[in-house]
């Protein structure tokens, strides 16, 4: 009996040593490319040109840093958003004349290009202005987004900007064919990580229930198939959509955080894409940058070709409205669903190798969850359909790639974001559906809807109450004269119609901008 025991003890102290070898050694490389590099040393979009404020500087968080955009009157430049003379924000300061970001604290300016300080109002000799200077991201503009290299986050001196990984993140094979290709572009801070975000774009099946009388309807709801054509742990993965070899339909998850969904219609008709890249903030948060896209002169029906130029024609503000409704319908339960599938679990084993590994992290540039994000999910989830192969493979990639740990976050990430990937308790329902922030704060587009929409409701209201006072003065004291009946009736008419308008500005169609609906449009009535 007490041999049992002890060789049972033995064979877990060996399966433990070697769990732990692996994940020191895949914390060195994992098939040619270290776990660090894969987050630090590429192209992360930071906005669409069409969206972002080119009048003032921009904060956003990319990999737990705080970064700063601007545009210098010639080209969009980003850098770590801290003054290194007592680390204020940039990103409240202002761009001069000259295209430089100056600090608002004390009015230091520096280069969006070399990063070097150009003014210093308090000693502006050349010896302390050559010892001031800020991080810099090398920055490119390709296919109306802006896009940054996020090395220099990780304090990575000698990482070249790699220009051919840009032509593939940027995916210049949609926008370099004769085609005309019209879509809508969109961007939104989300209450889950990354990673789950990229498992929902992977899962084709999920529309007709969770998008019902959105995009989709529970009626077109059917098996379906998926089949891997290519797989590559350092570049991603392949599948096909459906049994038809004829068509090109297809999704693909390309590697770190990007999935490439294409409906093939078929007959030489048209092709529509879905382009979703789910960039890290901090753990238990990213932002979305989604592209959809529509080969318009490719689409035989002349009467469609027409309505999708007129609907990707309309204002972008217009057009994140009704993204918004979309979106909406999943934040709720992935959030939930996020933070109970990362902290549900607890095991002695796993969470004695994490710890074994803890010393070992010192060795990465960035910053590593002490927690992997779906622990155990082989034996926690049940995905028997092959309409979950595409998930499972991505679930397969986070463990091959990143040993389950998901992002490495820059050393910028702040403390109390490294415990754990997701929020201990869950948010409530108006926070996850809250737009301000997420989008409307961060969208030049919005802003400057919101801004408009509110001056008009104001107006609204001015003209409602001085046509209301101007009513009451001709009936009870101006006299009688030729065109009084005409201007009372007037005045009359136009009061409760401003009126009205101001109510219908300020309860529909401001909110809008601030937070979306709940329940979702799937579960309200009539229950069809």
């Amino acid at each position: 009996f007490f041999l049992r025991i002890l060789n049972m003890k033995l064979l877990n102290m060996q399966r433990t040593a070697r769990v732990v070898v692996v994940l020191l050694l895949s914390l060195k490389c994992v098939h040619g490319l270290s776990l660090a590099q894969r987050w630090s040393e590429t192209w992360w979009p930071v906005g669409f040109t069409e969206t972002l404020n080119n009048k003032s500087p921009q904060a956003i968080t990319l990999l737990g840093a705080p970064v700063v955009v601007w545009y210098d009157k010639s080209e969009w430049r980003a850098s770590l958003d801290r003054c290194p003379h007592r680390f204020a924000r940039l990103s409240e300061g202002r761009i001069t004349s000259h295209g430089a970001i100056e600090c608002p604290y004390h009015g230091w300016s520096f280069s969006g290009t070399t990063g070097e300080c150009l003014k210093i109002p308090q000693d502006n000799t050349q010896e302390q202005k050559a010892c001031a200077r800020i991080t810099t991201l090398p920055t490119r503009e390709r296919n109306g987004m802006v896009f940054v290299w996020t090395a220099p986050l990780y304090d990575i001196k000698d990482s070249e900007p790699n220009e051919e990984a840009l032509k593939r993140i940027a995916m210049d094979e949609l926008f370099a064919t004769d085609v005309t290709v019209v879509g809508t572009d969109y961007s939104r801070d989300l209450p889950m990580d990354a990673t789950m975000l990229a498992e929902n774009v992977l899962d084709p099946s999920h529309l007709p229930f969770t998008h019902h009388r959105t995009i989709s309807n529970r009626k077109n709801a059917q098996p379906i198939t998926l089949s891997k054509l290519e797989s590559n742990v350092d570049k991603g993965f392949t599948f096909r959509k459906g049994s038809d070899k004829s068509k090109a339909s297809r999704v693909q998850f390309i590697a770190p955080s990007q999935v490439l969904s294409v409906t093939d219609r078929g007959n030489e008709s048209y092709q529509d894409y879905n382009l979703v890249y789910a960039v890290p903030t901090i753990p238990g948060s990213c932002r979305l940058h989604v592209r959809i896209l529509f080969e318009v002169d490719r689409i035989p029906n002349f009467i469609q070709r027409s309505l999708i130029k007129a609907v990707f024609g309309t204002p972008p503000w217009f057009t994140h409205l009704a993204n918004h409704k979309i979106l909406e319908d999943d934040n709720v339960f992935l959030h939930y669903a996020n933070r109970d599938l990362t902290l549900s679990f607890n095991s002695t084993d796993e969470n004695k190798v994490e710890n074994d590994i803890d010393s070992h992290r010192a060795a990465l540039p960035g910053v590593l969850p002490k927690r992997r994000l779906a622990p155990s999910w082989q034996s926690r989830l049940f995905q028997p359909t092959a309409a979950d192969s595409a998930v499972v493979a991505y679930r397969r990639w986070i463990d091959d790639a990143t040993n389950g740990f998901g992002p490495v976050y820059s050393p910028w990430l702040p403390l109390d974001c490294r415990e754990a990937p997701a929020p201990t308790h869950g948010l409530t329902t108006k926070l996850i559906l809250e737009r301000g922030h997420a989008h409307t704060d961060k969208c030049a587009a919005c802003t400057q809807a919101r801004s408009r929409f509110q001056k008009l409701s104001t107006s609204c209201l001015i003209l409602a109450l001085f046509s209301l006072a101007l009513n009451t003065t001709f009936r009870t004291i101006i006299p009688s004269f030729s065109a009084k009946p005409l201007m009372e009736f007037a005045s009359g008419l136009l009061a409760p119609f401003s009126f009205a308008l101001y109510f219908i500005l300020e309860r529909r169609i401001l909110p809008l901008f601030e937070r979306g609906r709940y329940p979702p449009p799937r579960n309200s009535p009539p229950y069809v």
